[in-house]
């Protein structure tokens, strides 16, 4: 990876044609995964990342009305006249594999961009090893039955106050 992150005028003359330009563009953007949060890139009519970056804090657990939160927002972002796509992107350190927490939130983002699912370029996952798009129609299949056999507790992640951060306040 670059030592340099491009500047807002380099970005902005690079249209985003494929998901590979999009999953190239959303790393070079983030580069790492370093808290929980959401962040949404805009784009114009050429598919160009507009200069404004929005990532929003998240706690741990989405409630119940995380994607009728999320969409009428991604739908104002939208409306906007130079804003014709968005990219977003769930990000948390981390191990790769969704936690339910994970699962929880990516469900309501899925929810939340279904009305603008045109507009929208990508709901993609950062964790530490890298970043992927989210397939909701792969990887969204199982998550019922996922989040019925997941254990309470959020033990692979210390940020979620599972096992592993009681565990690492022992050493």
């Amino acid at each position: 990876m670059n030592a340099q992150l491009p500047n807002a005028a380099e970005l902005a003359d690079l249209p985003l044609a494929d998901d590979a330009a999009v999953l190239e563009r959303v790393a070079t953007v983030l580069r790492s995964a370093s808290r929980r949060q959401v962040w949404l890139l805009l784009l114009d009519d050429r598919r160009c990342q507009l200069p404004t970056l929005i990532p929003m804090d998240l706690p741990p657990r989405p409630d119940d009305d995380a994607a009728s939160a999320f969409a009428p927002m991604l739908g104002a972002l939208l409306s906007l006249a130079d804003v014709a796509h968005l990219i977003l992107v769930y990000e948390r350190p981390g191990p790769a594999t969704p936690s339910r927490d994970d699962l929880a939130w990516l469900a309501a983002f899925a929810e939340a961009i279904e009305p603008a699912a045109g507009s929208v370029l990508g709901l993609c996952f950062a964790t530490d090893p890298g970043v992927r798009r989210w397939e909701l129609h792969h990887d969204a299949v199982d998550i019922d039955a996922m989040m019925q056999d997941w254990p309470d507790e959020d033990d692979d992640h210390p940020d979620a106050g599972g096992a592993a951060a009681r565990g690492a306040g022992d050493a």
